[in-house]
């Protein structure tokens, strides 16, 4: 009896037509009828870089059409938000103007440089600089992010313990959801990368080169081992620039566009065809770029080449140069007859 009354009119009939406003495309599948999740296997530096560029989008936007309370209720919860996620970054926020004062401290910091977050805020910038410290590129780059520029950095920075460290550092200007041009500046502080100069110049048996780390990288000394695979004397490479071993196949501005971000004390990967001088043959190469740290600064790249046996095999294609239809899902679709 219970069940009839609940069918009685004007009670809604649950196995019932769907009701008409409602969307189901949600649920329905892709145009070609692939179904299957995307990968989302991010590298950090790509998922940083994405989440970033969607809290700027959203703070820089357009002001909401809210008014009077609702428009303070709106710009809080958003600031609650950016806060929220700067706070799991290392992070300072620091006034344009020396003494270059600390206004806040993410407790991230304490990761790279060992303060605790109330021992950095309201002091100036310099509780974290030191004798090997670069104070007036810290300074510029800080006045330059007040006018809007960002910038990225390798730094000596000084723990809570008085020890020196590498940094990369991220310049930028605060977000600033009043629409006001920006009156403070927030560093980002990552650990930065690099090996000493005793490094670079020893003979490890690995094919490198120490560049300088200016334009144009002006080669500083070869290993034998960098010599033997490109048919080189030292002598003939030193003062010029690695463009002695790039080819018609060489990408030589990604190559550049890597050693200008190794100098921000990040290391780089890549992997690229190169040529030997006497007979141009080809010769693809991992390389990695790693800062070199000398008296305090990033003066020198190692530049690391490991050759790729399989390269020039008929089972290897260049990530760079693979051609239509060498895939093996191509080579799988190749052998299928029209009735599979």
């Amino acid at each position: 009896m219970m069940q009839d009354e609940m069918m009685q009119a004007g009670a809604p009939d649950p196995m019932g037509e769907a009701a008409p406003n409602f969307d189901f495309s949600c649920l329905e599948e892709g145009e070609d009828g692939d179904d299957e999740p995307t990968s989302g296997d991010l590298d950090p530096a790509t998922f940083r870089a994405f989440v970033e560029g969607a809290v700027k989008e959203l703070h820089l936007a357009e002001k909401p059409a809210v008014y009077g309370e609702g428009a303070s209720a709106v710009k809080g919860g958003a600031r609650f938000g950016y806060n929220t996620y700067v706070g799991q970054m290392p992070r300072l926020t620091v006034m344009p103007k020396a003494p270059f004062t600390i206004v806040h401290c993410s407790p991230a910091i304490s990761e790279v440089l060992g303060f605790h977050e109330k021992e950095m805020e309201g002091r100036s910038l310099t509780v974290a600089q030191g004798p090997m410290t670069n104070v007036e590129l810290l300074r510029s780059k800080i006045v330059e992010a007040v006018g809007g520029a960002t910038s990225e950095h390798a730094l000596i920075l000084y723990t809570n313990k008085g020890e020196d460290r590498v940094v990369t550092i991220e310049f930028e200007p605060e977000v600033n959801l009043s629409g006001e041009p920006p009156d403070k500046v927030v560093l980002t502080i990552e650990h930065g990368d690099w090996v000493p100069k005793k490094i670079a110049d020893a003979d490890d048996g690995r094919a490198k080169v120490t560049v300088k780390a200016e334009k144009p990288w002006a080669v500083e000394q070869t290993s034998p081992a960098f010599n033997e695979m490109y048919g080189l004397k030292e002598e003939m490479i030193l003062g010029r620039t690695l463009n002695v071993v790039f080819g018609p196949r060489t990408d030589a501005n990604m190559f550049r566009q890597l050693l200008q971000q190794a100098k921000s004390a990040r290391t780089q990967h890549t992997d690229m065809w190169t040529s030997r001088p006497g007979d141009m043959s080809h010769l693809f190469v991992r390389v990695t770029i790693f800062p070199v740290l000398d008296k305090g600064e990033i003066l020198h790249f190692m530049v690391v080449f490991k050759h790729d046996e399989m390269a020039g095999s008929p089972q290897h294609t260049s990530p760079r140069r693979a051609r239509p239809g060498t895939s093996p899902l191509s080579a799988a679709a190749a052998q299928m007859t029209l009735s599979e």
